[in-house]
């Protein structure tokens, strides 16, 4: 059977319904203990919160709160400035790590045979010795990229459930 929504129970409840939707609902209510047992629970805890004690907060609590919050913060500064620097950085480091393996391939890959046969090909005419060495780099790093990124993401995934389950 089709339950009725805990809101409109609510409604019920706190006698915010119209007379058409309370009808349905007291028929509804007649028929499924679980709404009925929803409703009774909200009865309980209404009664429970009646009960409650009243407390005073803490005098001048807020004024003590208010005291330890430091009224300069000059690490969020230093923390500012190395988020902006921190991407130039990784892209200064990457370009010279990129440079410096095309010309290590290149290097070493001129020393083969295969080197001198290519030079017969119109893309080596067109790009030239570093850009067929550094095509092939990128070939070569995005096809480690395309067979790492499956292992990524499921590292990801299960360092973020064990993050979850942490939590609970």
């Amino acid at each position: 059977m089709c339950h009725i929504n805990r809101n409109k129970l609510l409604s019920l409840y706190y006698n915010e319904v119209t007379e058409k939707e309370e009808k349905v609902i007291r028929i509804h209510l007649n028929s499924c203990n679980d709404c009925k047992t929803y409703v009774k629970t909200i009865n309980q805890t209404e009664l429970l919160l009646d009960h409650w004690p009243n407390e005073e907060p803490i005098t001048n609590s807020f004024n003590e709160i208010l005291a330890r919050i430091p009224s300069t913060q000059p690490k969020a500064q230093r923390r500012i400035l190395a988020r902006l620097l921190s991407p130039i950085i990784q892209l200064v480091l990457s370009l010279i790590f990129i440079s410096s393996a095309v010309y290590l391939l290149y290097s070493t890959l001129k020393t083969f045979a295969i080197w001198t046969s290519l030079e017969n090909y119109w893309i080596y005419h067109l790009i030239g010795n570093f850009g067929i060495i550094t095509l092939l780099f990128f070939c070569v790093s995005i096809f480690f990229t395309l067979c790492m990124t499956p292992i990524l993401l499921f590292e990801s995934q299960n360092s973020e459930i064990n993050t979850r389950q942490r939590s609970i």
